[in-house]
């Protein structure tokens, strides 16, 4: 299977990491994974590029217009069997981008419910691209809970953290 994770950098975080263990479990499976970010990070060096292909997705403002052009683009020319977004800007962007080019979506919330950061816009645009996708993935029972309460159209699964951390901390 081709996967395309969409994210927005690969900057030293929880979410950050839970999504290079999970590449890398993936691939020893057997799939193909993409990564497409924004921001370099440290974490890219937890990366073989043999393995798990990275795809910077060069912008100069988040707020322009031509980041969900880039992002379809980047969708479109891997044709992945399936997108996963991790994080609000992405699961929008990248939501909105795999329904228009008819890709199966899947957003994965790594939070209790709401984001501290995420304003009402940004939580409106949320629950439209949920309602979209049908399928979240979270990795608590809170964030569970929270998310049939608030997009009960969606399917949503409980995956914990079960893969061991094998970063290298310096």
């Amino acid at each position: 299977m081709k996967i395309l994770f969409l994210i927005p950098s690969l900057h030293i975080g929880g979410t950050e990491r839970q999504l290079i263990i999970l590449s890398k479990e993936l691939v020893k499976l057997g799939n193909q994974v993409t990564i497409g970010y924004f921001n370099d990070g440290p974490l890219s060096k937890e990366i073989d590029p043999k393995y798990i292909k990275l795809r910077k997705i060069n912008i100069n403002n988040r707020k322009s217009p031509f980041v969900l052009l880039k992002i379809t683009k980047l969708i479109s020319s891997e044709d992945p069997d399936i997108v996963q977004t991790f994080l609000s800007y992405m699961d929008i962007l990248g939501g909105l981008a795999s329904f228009i080019l008819k890709k199966p979506f899947v957003l994965s919330e790594r939070s209790n419910g709401i984001n501290e950061v995420d304003n009402k816009i940004i939580m409106f645009f949320k629950y439209l691209i949920l309602n979209l996708s049908r399928t979240i993935i979270c990795n608590s029972i809170y964030a569970k809970k929270f998310w049939i309460k608030v997009s009960p159209k969606s399917q949503v699964i409980f995956i914990p953290n079960i893969v061991k951390n094998n970063f290298n901390h310096k």
